[in-house]
């Protein structure tokens, strides 16, 4: 298995951007991480991403651990930042696409589930519906 493709997505948040990555490869199989910047270096998050292309193209996705490695000793001179926020997010696609290829969820990959359910917590959701719903093309929540 190799990777074909590496791929930013940019989306409107409203109130930010939001930036996810979608890495593919050449057995059909896709991974999705996220590494938004709401403070406003969304330009150099994707600038990164584009720089660490270079180092996962061609590459087999599954030795996540040592591709991230790799990413790491590209932006040694600037860890930390839009740097490491990039990483984090094709970090986070290649685990999803090796969970994928061995056909188990991703969290087996850690040790399995932690617990049977969690509270849920409806933040901003809930908040750009009473809001900006209009201008997010959604129904309102409060009339």
């Amino acid at each position: 298995m190799k990777i074909t493709k590496v791929e930013p997505i940019i989306c409107d948040g409203v109130w930010g951007i939001w930036i996810f990555i979608k890495i593919q490869t050449d057995e059909g199989i896709t991974g999705y991480g996220e590494c938004s910047d709401h403070a406003g270096c969304t330009w150099g998050v994707l600038g990164c991403i584009r720089d660490l292309e270079g180092v996962l193209l061609g590459k087999d996705p599954r030795p996540v651990e040592k591709l991230y490695a790799d990413m790491y000793r590209l932006a040694r001179q600037s860890t930390g930042g839009v740097a490491l926020k990039a990483i984090a997010g094709i970090d986070t696609a290649l685990w999803d696409i090796k969970a994928k290829a061995l056909g188990v969820p991703l969290y087996e990959l850690f040790g399995g589930p932690y617990r049977d359910s969690i509270k849920l917590y409806w933040g901003h959701c809930g908040l750009y519906r009473a809001l900006v719903a209009d201008r997010m093309q959604i129904p309102r929540l409060i009339k």
